[in-house]
């Protein structure tokens, strides 16, 4: 349960849910998630302006959710 305005988690589930209960807590919550640092082999550098990413990964989050 989220218990305050922020979390950090480490794990998709814990993303998963965390990110339902704060969508369901009224106010602005913050949700920091932890990624290993670096790219996989053969990903290539996600170089796009930092709003087109936003908007990408807001728009991946709603399909997924």
């Amino acid at each position: 349960m989220l218990t305050s305005s922020r979390l950090t988690v480490d794990t998709i589930f814990l993303l998963r849910q965390s990110l339902t209960e704060a969508a369901a807590t009224p106010g602005p919550a913050f949700v920091h998630m932890r990624i290993a640092p670096g790219n996989a082999a053969g990903i290539p550098l996600l170089l796009d302006d930092p709003v087109t990413l936003g908007h990408d990964f807001t728009r991946w989050l709603q399909s997924v959710g």
